[in-house]
């Protein structure tokens, strides 16, 4: 929960990356997740 989310390399999925690089951010978990592919909650946002 509250981990930064960008694109990855698989498309329509999101990844963790907490120090992303400007223009990268897709938006932030509302919810944990440890697992390999799945589904979250997610706030769509601008750094």
């Amino acid at each position: 929960m509250g981990d930064i989310l960008v694109s990855s390399s698989v498309p329509g999925y999101a990844m963790v990356n907490n120090e992303p690089r400007p223009g990268t951010v897709i938006g932030q978990a509302l919810e944990g997740f440890d697992g390999d592919a799945g589904l979250i909650k997610a706030m769509i946002r601008k750094w």
